[in-house]
């Protein structure tokens, strides 16, 4: 089909098979087109929402407003047709089939109530449905994502200077949420940050998202979460090779991009000591004190006094879990309950007030080994097949939308991030995750970072 087609009449059904993807989000742009801007505003706030883990209830406001607004366009603006090829999607039934696996555990769990809570931040993932018709517009939805963090990174910095107070403790400066689900946020900021920067046509912009990026990463840094270090290390290293081997990115562009954040760095740590005396850099000095301590005494510190040692014996206990259950696993929730046979991973009070399980910690630190322990290698590989889908229909697509690269490097970062945290249990990073896969079904134009 060509695009000569798109206007506003509804298109027969034998039209609709034959059109595009793309033709029929155009097609759903041009048939409602007031529709299509509310929407386009409302995913896009879902999206800047994205990092606001310290907003409670946010995230869902704007999934509700958007669910709200497609039933609308569906019934009133005639629309329903764009999503005739999302449900023909495989990696739309992988989703489906994950998502479905991971709540059935809960049958089989011996705390199916605290399963379904640990599950419920899955309902994140319908917002790739709810977005779908905005698709061939994505960079306009990671840019919302980018705006975000911006703004957490700003609060992080009024943290530093002391002029908003920050969560104890006073070193960790997380802009008033958790340090890890932000974390993993801001890895993902600097890899889309560091291609917005790349695929720049004025060397303006690419300073602008350069220090960007830079910034993201310093966000990282203060709330002193080294998984999300590794995330944003992977996801950038990640598009920044592929980029260049298909000839997306000069190799002196890179460089340019490289040394405008190193300059951008040095800048921001100057500041950092003259008007804060040196509290950002101190915050950075502790997590690379700790991070050397915990790697050279890791045998002789106690388990719960430092994050590697929980983190291994966590996995270690994982793994032995699963192996009990190898197939369906213990269920969503069961991890709790299951790791109570390692008192040194367990609560004093190992069954709080409402007869839940107390271990410390409830979840391994590990999305990967959750879904493992908790779901067997059915719901391991129903994942892990969803993520090579889409990293399959990503990569097919980027010499015709290099900024496809941004999605792939937020799906990295999730990835690798998750490796040191159960961050499909956190609403935020969920969504994260959500918006990370919309890459897959995007039929793009538009780039709002030249």
């Amino acid at each position: 089909m060509s695009n000569s087609y798109i206007s506003s009449a509804v298109p027969d059904p034998k039209t609709i098979r034959r059109m595009s993807p793309r033709e029929l989000m155009q097609w759903g742009q041009s048939h409602d087109p007031f529709g299509h801007k509310v929407h386009m505003v409302m995913g896009t706030a879902w999206a800047m929402s994205i990092p606001f883990e310290m907003v409670p209830g946010l995230k869902d406001i704007m999934l509700s407003c958007l669910g709200g607004w497609v039933i609308l366009r569906m019934i009133f603006g005639g629309v329903s047709n764009v999503w005739h090829h999302f449900y023909t999607e495989r990696l739309t039934w992988a989703i489906g089939a994950w998502i479905l696996w991971v709540l059935m555990s809960c049958a089989w769990s011996s705390a199916p109530i605290w399963g379904l809570e640990e599950t419920g931040a899955m309902r994140s993932l319908l917002g790739i449905m709810l977005v779908y018709p905005l698709l061939h517009r994505l960079p306009f939805l990671l840019l919302g994502f980018a705006a975000g963090v911006l703004v957490i990174n700003l609060v992080q910095i009024s943290q530093v200077l002391g002029w908003i107070p920050s969560k104890k403790p006073s070193y960790r400066f997380a802009g008033g949420g958790s340090p890890n689900p932000l974390a993993l946020c801001l890895a993902g900021a600097v890899t889309l940050n560091l291609i917005f920067a790349l695929r720049s046509r004025t060397s303006l912009r690419m300073i602008s998202w350069s220090a960007a990026a830079s910034l993201a990463f310093v966000g990282i840094l203060l709330t002193l979460n080294r998984g999300g270090v590794v995330a944003a290390a992977a996801g950038t290293i990640s598009i920044a090779g592929i980029a260049v081997i298909v000839n997306q990115v000069k190799p002196s562009r890179l460089f340019s991009v490289v040394i405008t954040g190193i300059v951008t760095l040095g800048i921001l740590f100057g500041v950092d000591a003259v008007l804060a005396n040196g509290r950002g850099f101190s915050s950075c000095q502790r997590l690379v004190a700790t991070t050397t301590n915990d790697a050279i005494n890791h045998s002789t510190i106690p388990v719960h006094q430092h994050s590697l040692g929980i983190r291994t014996a966590m996995w270690s206990a994982s793994g032995s879990i699963w192996s009990s259950s190898p197939i369906c696993g213990v269920g969503a929730g069961g991890m709790g309950a299951a790791v109570l046979a390692w008192p040194n991973l367990c609560h004093p009070n190992p069954i709080d007030q409402n007869g839940l399980p107390q271990a410390i910690p409830f979840h391994p630190h590990s999305t990967w080994m959750w879904m493992l322990a908790s779901t067997g290698i059915i719901g391991f590989s129903i994942m892990l097949f969803t993520f090579v889908l889409a990293f399959g229909a990503m990569l097919t697509r980027i010499r015709s939308q290099p900024l496809i690269l941004g999605s792939i490097g937020l799906l990295v970062a999730w990835c690798a991030g998750n490796v040191f945290d159960s961050l499909l249990l956190s609403g935020s990073t969920a969504a994260m995750l959500a918006l990370s896969l919309c890459g897959a079904f995007a039929e793009g134009q538009g780039d709002p970072s030249s």
